[in-house]
């Protein structure tokens, strides 16, 4: 072994100056400064010697910006508002919180416990684990690359808005990023001294890799995608040749997983290990109708194409301030490949020169490749590539530095300082017109009214949610679209999800009313309107519905009627000149024969679903398509499930209250009519 500088012997976790910068005299905050050789080392030897006061402004920052963007309100997306639920199930009925991963609800369950569903104090959670990823941030890369590149960072993590709106959400991203913090400073302190990846401290205490196995752990299960940290630092110790560190994390990691299954096993006989709860979804080509099938091969290189576009040319930009803030901005291939570029000239200039940032572009590389595998194209949320923000710009403007400082680039050494004034002051602008913003919203949520700042259909949903639960009998189950808003505005109250309308794929289905000998009319639901048939007509009819064929524009209902009148049924038909088929296998393959996509949908199938679950009424909405703009379009996956009960059972449900005018995206709660399913 290499013989250690006396000084370091005595503390092993000092950090020592870039193997490319001179070594000049310390300031009297200890921090290694340069030789200003040229304009990056003047920049560097700069803000080295204010590298602490830098850090203590961003963290006032975090906390000003983070405060005057506060969001007392849960997200209309409702995921945030599911962890608080998972969280209030595990404390009240000590229930596994499985999906989602399970970490934040945990560790919030404690709050729970003490204070109930406090979204002030839930919040404020969030809060400090924000404030908490700019310090672990600063302890992970201080004295170990350049001092402007991490000044920046820090600033920029301290007042750009797209991170700090994680400081007041119930979400697990901030856990996240505070854990991700925590692991980027434990692999510094442990696994690079003096930046010398070959020279290893080998009297180091096995608790090392205790920490770092927990860590790694609880990154896992706070986000599944998160166990790709495992990989990629276990890569990186190959890669380093550092063997013992390879083989202690990987123990530490495997026998710290081990003990929390059988612990889980133990305590509430799960067997489902946390990459299955949600990888069988993901496995999926649509995650909201399993009847597409599962993904290919090819299929998986796709996601990898489209959600790279999706996440770094679109997301990734905006988080920077350099593309509009608008969510139906398009994709722009030409900025993807650009980002592609600059990351691997960061990794040419890096890779042999600073290990720390080696391991930087690792994680940044495999995480997001695997999160841009892994996902549907169709999430397309910004929560999934901001986490790793602040680590691609310590990689990516690290390479550009490296290259900037050779002989062939020393040019474009007045363009990096350029481009991050640029870029800080673009972010502190459009986090200061989010303030203007918020200022009053914030205001009027503190003075008690919840709901101010959000659109008529939100508000409606939401004052909707708490009538229900206030003046609809307690033994009764009410079903809704978003059941986790629902149940924290509704005062704890259960609401029942309904979140997709599921549909069979038509081919097996109709095979078998074949393959039966099933005698089945089949009749286009736009005849009914089309020859202005009674309602009386159709309530006869609608009684011998035994599936629906859907496509994208028509509903063709199948009839099995007795057959011991069906004779007197199919003079009805003609008599009022409905057009039907009595062929259901020629009438299905003309339909096919039109490349139209056709499902399967059973109407007793959804009710049956309502009395299992004993729904007695069904909230409904008129929640934007388009969240930023009222149109015809809504997300009409409960006026879907209602409708097609009614197309076979019409009289049954009632309103029973509404709010907000007819014009003005109402919300109303339906009764599910007793008498019919007693009968069903």
């Amino acid at each position: 072994m290499a013989k250690t500088n006396p000084k370091m012997k005595n503390n092993p976790n000092k950090i020592a100056p870039d193997k490319n910068h001179a070594v000049g005299k310390k300031s009297q905050n200890q921090h290694i400064t340069t030789t200003p050789a040229d304009l990056l080392g003047v920049c560097d030897n700069y803000f080295a010697k204010h590298l602490n006061t830098i850090f203590w402004i961003s963290l006032i920052l975090t906390c000003f910006f983070g405060f005057l963007l506060f969001d007392l309100k849960v997200s209309m997306t409702g995921d945030d508002s599911t962890y608080i639920l998972r969280a209030n199930d595990f404390v009240h009925h000590f229930v596994y919180p499985s999906f989602q991963g399970p970490m934040y609800p945990l560790l919030i369950s404690p709050l729970l416990l003490i204070f109930g569903i406090n979204l002030p104090l839930l919040k404020l959670f969030s809060f400090l684990c924000m404030a908490g990823q700019v310090y672990f941030i600063y302890r992970a890369f201080k004295g170990r690359i350049s001092a402007t590149i991490l000044s920046f960072v820090l600033l920029f993590s301290g007042m750009n808005g797209y991170l700090l709106y994680y400081a007041s959400q119930t979400y697990s991203e901030a856990l996240f990023m505070l854990l991700q913090a925590i692991l980027f400073c434990l692999v510094a302190r442990y696994f690079i001294v003096n930046d010398d990846i070959e020279k290893e401290d080998y009297k180091t205490s096995y608790k090392k890799y205790l920490c770092v196995g927990a860590v790694l752990l609880m990154i896992g299960l706070t986000r599944t995608i998160g166990f790709g940290a495992v990989l990629v630092l276990l890569f990186f110790l190959l890669v380093a040749k550092k063997w013992k560190s390879l083989l202690g994390t990987f123990a530490s990691f495997s026998a710290l997983t081990l003990v929390f299954e059988l612990l889980k096993r133990l305590l509430w006989k799960s067997s489902q290990l946390q990459f299955s709860t949600q990888g069988n979804g993901l496995m999926l080509k649509n995650y909201y109708n399993p009847s597409e099938g599962k993904e290919t091969l090819m299929g998986y290189i796709q996601r990898l194409i489209d959600n790279s576009h999706l996440y770094l040319s679109k997301h990734f930009y905006t988080i920077l301030g350099l593309r509009p803030d608008d969510p139906t901005i398009e994709i722009a291939p030409f900025l993807t490949f650009v980002l592609v570029v600059l990351l691997v000239v960061a990794f040419y200039m890096l890779y042999k020169k600073n290990k720390m940032l080696l391991f930087t572009g690792l994680y940044v590389t495999g995480l997001c490749c695997l999160t841009f595998v892994a996902l549907q194209k169709s999430w397309d949320q910004s929560r999934l590539i901001v986490i790793y923000v602040p680590y691609i710009l310590i990689f990516i403007f690290s390479g550009l530095w490296a290259l900037a400082r050779t002989k062939s680039f020393k040019g474009f050494q007045i363009v990096l300082p350029f481009l991050l004034l640029i870029l800080f002051f673009t972010n502190f602008k459009r986090t200061t017109d989010k303030t203007r913003v918020n200022k009053e919203i914030l205001s009027q949520n503190l003075k008690g009214d919840v709901t101010y700042g959000l659109t008529p259909d939100w508000v409606h949903y939401i004052k909707m949610s708490k009538w229900a639960s206030l003046h609809l009998p307690k033994e009764k189950v009410i079903a809704c679209r978003k059941p986790a808003i629902s149940t924290v505005y509704g005062n704890g109250r259960f609401f029942y999800g309904i979140f997709q309308t599921p549909l069979w794929e038509a081919d097996t289905v109709v095979a078998n009313f074949v393959k039966r000998n099933d005698d089945i009319v089949v009749m286009d639901n736009n005849e009914f309107e089309a020859k202005k048939v009674s309602a009386d007509i159709f309530y006869t009819l609608c009684q011998f519905n035994v599936s629906m064929i859907v496509t994208n524009s028509r509903i063709y209902t199948l009839y099995q009627f007795p057959k011991d009148k069906k004779a007197d049924y199919i003079r009805l038909l003609n008599y009022f000149k409905l057009n039907y088929s009595n062929n259901l296998q020629e009438f299905y393959t003309n339909l096919k024969k039109s490349n139209t996509e056709c499902y399967v949908e059973n109407a007793d199938y959804l009710l049956g679903d309502l009395v299992k679950n004993n729904v007695g009424y069904i909230l409904m909405a008129s929640l934007r398509k388009y969240a930023q703009q009222k149109t015809e379009y809504i997300v009409d996956t409960m006026h879907r499930y209602v409708y097609f009960i009614q197309l076979k059972y019409p009289t049954i449900f009632k309103k029973v209250y509404q709010v907000g005018d007819d014009n003005d995206e109402p919300a109303w709660i339906l009764e599910v009519n007793p008498p019919q399913l007693a009968k069903k």
